[in-house]
């Protein structure tokens, strides 16, 4: 392997007293493909952001290019050749496809004035590398969700990076979008550049990297050449825990009437052609499974009264509602959980107490005081119930791991005993022994006599814990699959617009 472009020695980054990580030691060659994998909190953010410059390290060397770093800042990584798409999108959304692919003036004339012919050109080339089909003209907020993060990728790349660094770049992609980008990064790998992967994804881990270091509460346990590795070797190093009892489908317990908590008959929103009807009872996790642009993230939106709808009604234990709002329905027994915690889910500069307290303010308060006592009871109960890794009083929720964010979010939503939870990407961007925990949770929930309609991008999840699925294409289902009929290959057919076997 040729010599490393970047090496960090003895790396310490204390926030106070207490240490993120602790003594690592790193390297990533050029030309290489260097997977970091860890549970949310294990130190792989802390790591990276001090190799972009964004952290100083409290002791140790870093090494770009067999020179020490002796300035840390942004500025200072992207001149050296260093460039990273974050998790959390950064796209400027009021810009077109273009600008944001080039946000420097690269194209500037004299005067101040560009060129928007060449912008464009440079634009729809770079777009082509991806085989990304869009008009470089349209403004960044026309587009789809994985497309956003396709743009957030080119920019970084159009940078020449000598190291690039993803965190969880396919997070928000479909299957045609992870392989061409795929496709990209071994182009990128027989150029030269060192490409830092971190991803909770374990097979897109073995199928793509070259070495995989492996970050356990703030400490490096190993770096393993990808050789013969399975992914069950990796889940050990990285959790250090026994996941068995909580992983693999399990029987559900709920032995009471199991005729519909939920029903949507006739479902159809404004311009669409396909009416929805499903049903989900007692005891039951059913879900519903499409790629991106089939409409289900729509339909989720639908059932929870967060967009219109042109027709349908939807029942709750017998109750037929011909209208409804979020609000009526959590009432009425009905919660959701969205799919972007960032977005619609927590207050992220506000304590776990604080958010705790937000759905319960009513409750909680009287003359206009809050019950802090109360307060500090229901936390108490949901960090022991939920598993959740925080300081109740003084810690931001912005500063929570991934994977304590979306339990936490979970507590919030489950406050009481739902008659169906809506959940829509429940294990997004979490670590596999997060995962693990909420997987339990939502089983247990249906074992204790709730219903979960689930809604996930990830087929594994899904068919881990759907007892019936339902497939979704083009604003329709197309098909309702049980038991053994369940099936990676069935499901993606039906998804995938191909015949499926049998």
């Amino acid at each position: 392997m040729a010599a490393p472009i970047l090496e960090m020695r003895g790396i310490t980054k204390r926030f106070g007293s207490v240490p993120a990580i602790e003594d690592i030691a790193f390297e990533a060659a050029p030309g290489e493909v260097h997977a970091i994998l860890g549970e949310n909190g294990a130190g792989k953010s802390t790591l990276v952001k001090i190799i972009c410059g964004q952290y100083a390290p409290s002791k140790g060397q870093l090494f770009f290019d067999g020179k020490m770093v002796e300035t840390f800042s942004p500025h200072h990584a992207r001149q050296l050749g260093i460039a990273m798409v974050q998790q959390e999108l950064s796209v400027f959304d009021h810009l077109t496809v273009a600008e944001n692919l080039f946000p420097d003036h690269r194209f500037a004339r004299r005067g101040g004035w560009f060129s928007e012919r060449r912008l464009h050109s440079a634009a729809a080339e770079a777009c082509a590398q991806l085989n990304l089909e869009i008009d470089v003209g349209l403004p960044v907020s026309a587009l789809t969700p994985g497309q956003k993060q396709l743009i957030e990728i080119l920019r970084c790349v159009n940078a020449n990076p000598r190291v690039l660094i993803l965190d969880e770049p396919t997070s928000g992609l479909n299957s045609r979008e992870g392989g061409a980008l795929v496709a990209l990064l071994k182009t990128l790998r027989a150029n030269a550049v060192s490409i830092l992967y971190i991803s909770h994804r374990i097979p897109e881990v073995l199928a793509l990297s070259d070495r995989i270091t492996i970050l356990r509460d703030g400490r490096k346990r190993e770096t393993l050449v990808n050789r013969r590795l399975s992914e069950d070797m990796l889940i050990s190093l990285m959790v250090g825990r026994d996941l068995t009892g909580l992983r693999g489908k399990s029987g559900i317990g709920f032995q009471g009437v199991k005729s519909p908590a939920f029903e949507a008959k006739g479902l159809r929103g404004p311009g669409q052609h396909h009416a929805v009807s499903l049903a989900v009872s007692r005891g039951q996790i059913v879900g519903v499974f499409g790629l991106e642009g089939s409409g289900t993230f729509e339909l989720s939106q639908m059932l929870v009264g967060l967009l219109p709808r042109r027709s349908g009604t939807i029942e709750i234990e017998g109750r037929v509602l011909s209208s409804w709002t979020p609000r009526g329905l959590n009432e009425l027994g009905v919660t959701f959980l969205h799919a972007n915690r960032k977005e619609a889910g927590l207050y992220l500069n506000l304590d776990v107490s604080e958010n705790a307290a937000a759905p319960r303010l009513s409750e909680l308060s009287r003359w206009g005081l809050l019950d802090r006592g109360a307060l500090a009871e229901i936390v108490a109960g949901s960090i022991m119930k939920f598993g959740i890794k925080a300081r109740p009083r003084d810690q931001r929720v912005r500063h929570l791991s991934g994977g304590n964010q979306q339990k936490l979010m979970l507590s919030l939503a489950l406050k009481k005993a739902p008659v169906c939870f809506v959940v829509n990407e429940p294990t997004r961007g979490v670590d596999v022994g997060s995962k693990a925990e909420i997987h339990h949770l939502l089983r247990d929930l249906a074992a204790d006599g709730g219903s979960v309609l689930l809604f996930s991008s990830e087929l594994p999840e899904m068919i881990s814990l759907a007892s019936i699925i339902f497939v979704m294409r083009d604003g329709k289902l197309l098909s309702r699959l049980e038991g053994e009929e369940i099936t990676e290959e069935r499901v993606m057919a039906y998804a995938a617009g191909a015949r499926a076997d049998g």
